[in-house]
């Protein structure tokens, strides 16, 4: 890759980003307020600078440092998880959008205060749409290989044909797996497609 390559392909995934993030509009993905791209005389790369809604951690750093297992295994935390991610996916799904890079690194979670019962409620939301794509649900062929090879399901890893949403469910499968594990680095592939 040239510079020019490297450029052209960032900017890019950041216009197609943004496009995605002021899409879809969900309670547990990430509220897209503003964008600016930096660049000057300076700088020698142009910068994409997103504003979003505040959010804590991904849920890849709650595993790791908040001991994920005894977090996780109340069961109301793993369970607002559960529902809150496939209930995202499934909203992008009946919107055609696939995401393409489901991973713990990519869901992330905040905190909100009810006022009136003094409550604290956790929130998860998915971010990262840079290689979110739109899909024809209707014929759902894909040979488009990008995003984390750990939560690849087998086709993609093979480099096969696939079913693009399938593969996002099996990367939520994966997340699932590791969040009820309570453990970022406990995954062994061969076993999963066991």
């Amino acid at each position: 890759f040239t510079e020019q390559d490297y450029m052209t392909r960032w900017t890019k995934l950041g216009y197609q980003e943004i496009y995605f993030l002021k899409k879809v509009n969900h309670p547990n993905i990430v509220t897209h307020f503003d964008h600016v791209w930096l660049h000057s005389s300076k700088m020698e790369r142009s910068y994409l600078a997103i504003k979003t809604e505040y959010l804590e951690k991904t849920l890849y750093d709650f595993l790791a440092l908040e001991g994920g297992s005894s977090a996780m295994q109340q069961v109301e935390v793993f369970d607002r998880l559960f529902d809150h991610i496939l209930g995202a996916v499934a909203f992008l799904h009946r919107q055609g959008i696939v995401h393409h890079d489901l991973k713990s690194a990519n869901i992330m979670l905040t905190r909100v205060r009810q006022t009136k019962d003094l409550v604290e409620r956790v929130i998860w939301k998915i971010i990262d749409f840079g290689l979110a794509q739109k899909q024809d649900s209707q014929n759902p062929k894909c040979r488009f290989f990008a995003g984390t090879r750990r939560f690849f399901c087998p086709e993609k890893e093979f480099r096969r044909t696939f079913d693009p949403f399938l593969a996002d469910a099996y990367a939520i499968a994966m997340v699932l797996w590791e969040a009820l594990l309570g453990n970022n680095k406990v995954f062994n592939r061969g076993e999963a497609w066991q």
